[in-house]
């Protein structure tokens, strides 16, 4: 064999071996066990509430060929033109982003790891119990979906990228529409209900279930009013608030308690108007005033608490005003 020939030939093997290393330093994908926000499970980054962006840098390989660095990316396979410069702050947004090695002294990407990141989706407890819902009458109550947001920002339903689910919830109680407004059955029994719902992400690069937040609904249902309330209004005046309530009829009624609240939970009884319809009985209209000169510098809700000759009592609807009271401030001694 000539010289030249047999340095031909090593030149061949030690290119090819050079060539093979190369591509054993690209082969391997990266494995990425739970970090912080990121699950094995479905392979999922989920962006918490109150934040908006994912922190990639913290989901890292448990292993990185030597001479390697893990690198992200918005599309499969790896290259440098799809190559995500800045993977601390990625925007929100439900998406698929793909992770591989690249080795710097072959020059090469290494196949990708795949994962989804999930946009952050957050429900908010509503508490409808300030507003009793009165048996027998079918009630609509505003939407659940008031207080929620998805990404960030608040929605309305129905919504293609969030799906509806009931969680802890009795249906014969009340049903939820599209809207995300509540139907309160006339047949529900009397009493406080505490519901759960979830809303989910739909969004088509998201695995049901992977990406979801439940909330906590409160409903009160209380026995309706004895009388036919045609009207129940209030309004701010010079000597305080106006409370202005008329009945359409009347049923074995002693009165009427005024009662006031600051914030919706605790209830003081500020006056007890009697009855005007002749023994508490009425089929016309009967009006009633009533002017709060005290009333609380802030928040004032009111209610009227009926009474019935036997003691029995029920619980009209809460209106609510603000009052912004000056403070008047003296000086002593005063030298003039």
């Amino acid at each position: 064999m000539s010289k030249s020939l047999i340095i031909n030939v090593t030149i061949f093997f030690v290119s090819l071996l050079i060539s093979t290393k190369a591509i054993a330093q690209c082969t391997t994908a990266p494995v990425i066990p739970n970090r912080p926000n990121y699950s094995t499970i479905n392979s999922s980054y989920t962006i918490p509430c109150g934040a908006s962006t994912a922190d990639l840098s913290l989901v890292t390989s448990s292993t990185v060929p030597s001479g390697s660095v893990q690198t992200w990316h918005t599309g499969t396979p790896a290259t440098k033109e799809n190559r995500i410069s800045s993977i601390n702050y990625v925007a929100g947004g439900t998406q698929h982003v793909y992770s591989a090695f690249y080795h710097n002294g072959n020059d090469c990407f290494s196949p990708t790891k795949a994962i989804t990141i999930y946009a952050p989706i957050c429900a908010v407890d509503d508490d409808y119990s300030a507003t009793v819902v009165m048996q027998d009458v079918p009630t609509t109550l505003p939407s659940l979906y008031i207080n929620d947001t998805y990404n960030g920002n608040s929605f309305t339903g129905p919504n293609p990228n969030i799906n509806f689910l009931y969680e802890w919830w009795e249906l014969p109680i009340a049903t939820v529409n599209p809207d995300g407004t509540i139907n309160v059955l006339p047949t529900a029994p009397v009493g406080t209900y505490t519901f759960f719902y979830k809303i989910e992400d739909n969004d088509t690069d998201a695995v049901a279930g992977s990406n979801s937040s439940v909330a906590m609904v409160t409903i009160v249902i209380g026995t309706p009013l004895p009388v036919s309330l045609a009207k129940f209004e209030i309004a701010k005046t010079n000597n305080g608030v106006a409370l202005d309530w008329s009945t359409a009829t009347e049923q074995n009624n002693r009165g009427f308690d005024v009662e006031r609240s600051s914030n919706g939970a605790d209830w003081q009884s500020i006056a007890f108007l009697n009855t005007k319809a002749n023994k508490g009985n009425s089929t016309e209209l009967v009006n009633y005033q009533y002017t709060d000169v005290t009333p609380n510098n802030g928040a004032n809700m009111y209610r009227l608490k009926q009474t019935d000759m036997d003691g029995k009592t029920s619980i009209s609807m809460v209106k609510t005003i603000s009052i912004n009271i000056a403070l008047s401030i003296n000086i002593y001694p005063n030298p003039a």
